[in-house]
């Protein structure tokens, strides 16, 4: 079968009337399955978020990077927030490794920035759930369909650490060994699929695009919502109330 950086080059070079086609499918949820019909490759994570870079950054080879060195330290700074808003206990991260502190991260994320309607299942499942050696990932995936795309973390044995599974619409696409890893798939199969956000956790998404991702092409309806613009106002605050006392 052709090489990753071969398929790497084709996808480049289709992605302009690859992104029409995906954004002219009527039915969201029907998006994925049909654009992975045409571009099976789309179940390999580096594909996964590559295109998370032709969406976002352009040509920019630069952007996979510098998203990754920046996210533990984003991470950490949310987990920081989320104590300061009493939603998780006062604790010290410096053993920390990165994935757990983005692990936590996208828990509480939904939580400090809430939609306006009520999420079919707890805030903190939304994005990221858990799961011990023995659970099922097919359950995890049956307990709510309406999850547009999250991550399962599942343990694994022995000195395994975990699988990072990436579900959109009620499919695992791939799997990653960290959760950094699967964040940017996430974030890359969400773009190439061209998923709405869940009104029940928009805020939290649009932040993601905003300030994690810095996507300079969102919709500027989205930056200005209410829901949006008072969550992401106290937060900056924090933010650098916290970088002038550190």
């Amino acid at each position: 079968r052709p090489n990753y950086e071969t398929v790497q080059h084709l996808l480049d070079l289709e992605f302009p009337a690859r992104k029409q086609f995906a954004a002219a499918i009527n039915q969201p949820g029907a998006r994925a399955a049909k654009v992975l019909k045409r571009y099976p490759c789309f179940r390999d994570a580096r594909h996964l978020q590559d295109e998370l870079q032709r969406y976002v950054a352009g040509s920019d080879k630069t952007f996979l990077n510098r998203v990754k060195e920046q996210l533990p330290h984003e991470a950490e700074l949310i987990v920081r927030y989320a104590i300061d808003r009493g939603l998780h206990k006062k604790t010290e991260m410096p053993d920390w490794v990165p994935g757990k502190k983005i692990r936590k991260a996208l828990q509480l994320l939904p939580q400090l920035f809430p939609g306006l309607s009520s999420p079919p299942i707890p805030h903190k499942d939304m994005l990221l759930v858990m799961l011990g050696e023995t659970d099922s990932v097919e359950e995890e995936i049956a307990r709510s369909r309406k999850r547009t795309g999250f991550l399962i973390v599942k343990k694994m044995g022995g000195k395994k650490g975990v699988q990072v599974y990436v579900v959109v619409n009620g499919e695992p696409l791939t799997a990653c060994g960290s959760v950094m890893e699967g964040f940017v798939s996430l974030a890359g199969a969400l773009y190439c699929f061209a998923q709405p956000h869940p009104p029940s956790i928009a805020p939290a998404m649009v932040f993601l695009e905003h300030h994690i991702l810095k996507d300079v092409n969102l919709n500027p309806c989205d930056l200005e919502s209410k829901a949006f613009k008072k969550a992401y106002a106290d937060y900056i605050a924090f933010s650098q109330k916290f970088s002038n006392t550190d």
